[in-house]
């Protein structure tokens, strides 16, 4: 809703339900979980980008840009970036700084979760419980299986040559 203008600005207000109010900001987007309960906002303030976690009342930002990734049962991942840096929030624990990073929508309580991303070097990792340190010339693709097991699908640098390989993270 709009609430006011500056300038020549608008800035909107988010009205909830029972009366309270939120903003006025440059926009506000509220986030809701696939229950339909709203269950985070992102809002634009002064020129910067800020998350609000309504379940936790935790506030992270300023930033440049914040896109949300996912908010699948309550499990909140989003990407933060500031200048060349990005950075992947899951569920408040951080990661990054990163060149470039890819985090996939998850679906399911159930479905694993794991990123890649880029170093500044434009090599691609993968991380899945921890940082795989194998180093990838493209963004790798990435499947998990019900026993736990990952397996990578990508391109390496192996011997001076690029090659296509197949790898469990144990190595094989």
């Amino acid at each position: 809703e709009t609430d006011s203008k500056v300038g020549e600005e608008t800035l909107y207000t988010l009205n909830f339900k029972n009366g309270k109010k939120f903003g006025p900001y440059q926009w506000v987007s509220p986030c809701f979980s696939r229950e339909n309960k709203l269950i985070a906002i992102r809002y634009k303030d002064k020129g910067k980008v800020y998350f609000k976690n309504l379940q936790t009342n935790k506030l992270v930002g300023p930033y440049d840009q914040i896109y949300v990734q996912s908010t699948e049962n309550y499990n909140i991942t989003y990407e933060c970036i500031e200048g060349s840096q990005h950075y992947l929030f899951h569920n408040e624990e951080k990661y990054g700084p990163f060149y470039e990073v890819s985090c996939p929508y998850s679906y399911q309580k159930s479905d694993p979760f794991y990123f890649t991303f880029q170093n500044d070097k434009e090599e691609w990792q993968v991380f899945y419980k921890k940082e795989i340190p194998t180093l990838f010339t493209g963004n790798p693709a990435v499947t998990i299986f019900d026993n736990e097991k990952i397996l990578i699908n990508g391109e390496t640098k192996i011997e001076g040559s690029t090659r296509k390989v197949f790898m469990l993270d144990d190595k094989s």
